[in-house]
């Protein structure tokens, strides 16, 4: 966990994944002595079929004791799924997005809050 011994940042990031499918990819990938407070993920269909998605908390390997942030939510076709409640986590974590549907097509935006504390 970070514990402020110096003088930190904090800034505002974002990060865009396009033409998310069943292979799981990581909107933040973390790093030992930061904070990471997640502002709002908004997540587009593209294709007009509906997606079930997940998003979850992993290890810093990607796989190993997931925490299900979201499991299966439902996104109809052409639709846009806005998550805005904010949520932190620490050190080497990864949060982690990956359609439960198989096959799929949609984006998502991930804007969050990075304190440096190293």
């Amino acid at each position: 966990m970070a514990f402020p011994v110096n003088s930190g940042s904090e800034r505002l990031k974002y990060t865009k994944l396009t033409d998310i499918d069943a292979t799981a990819q990581a909107l933040i990938t973390g790093v030992a002595l930061h904070i990471y407070t997640v502002v709002s993920i908004t997540i587009c269909e593209m294709s007009g079929a509906y997606e079930d998605f997940s998003i979850t908390i992993t290890d810093s390997n990607g796989s190993s004791n997931p925490c299900y942030i979201l499991n299966q939510q439902r996104l109809e076709g052409k639709a846009t799924f806005v998550w805005s409640d904010r949520f932190s986590f620490d050190g080497d974590k990864k949060l982690m997005i990956v359609s439960a549907t198989g096959p799929a097509n949609f984006d998502a935006v991930c804007t969050y809050i990075d304190q440096d504390w190293t």
